[in-house]
């Protein structure tokens, strides 16, 4: 959780160890719409699941489950590539500003 007052981590800080301490390598999913499984390739092990669905079937739906999941299976190279954006960007407005 991000620090009261400045005295903790930035929110960009523990984004960047929550992708580093997540479990290493590319995720891929399974798109058939039931199971919502995301898996590590390298590691060949879940690492989580999108499908939420109750007795009254009242989840999403089997586009939605697969939507989840490939989400989750991109976030982490989403997140890094974002991150480095951010970065690229402060380096830019720093060169910009003389600094």
């Amino acid at each position: 959780m991000t620090g009261v007052s400045g005295d903790g981590p930035t929110r960009e800080q523990e984004i960047r160890q929550r992708l580093a301490y997540r479990t290493q390598g590319e995720w891929s999913y399974c798109g058939c719409g039931h199971c919502g499984l995301v898996w590590s390739i390298e590691a060949d092990f879940i690492v989580a699941s999108a499908s939420i669905a109750d007795k009254y079937d009242s989840g999403p739906t089997k586009e939605g489950r697969i939507a989840n999941a490939e989400f989750i299976a991109n976030a982490p190279a989403d997140l890094a590539y974002l991150l480095g954006e951010v970065a690229q960007l402060r380096e830019q407005l720093a060169k910009q500003e003389g600094r």
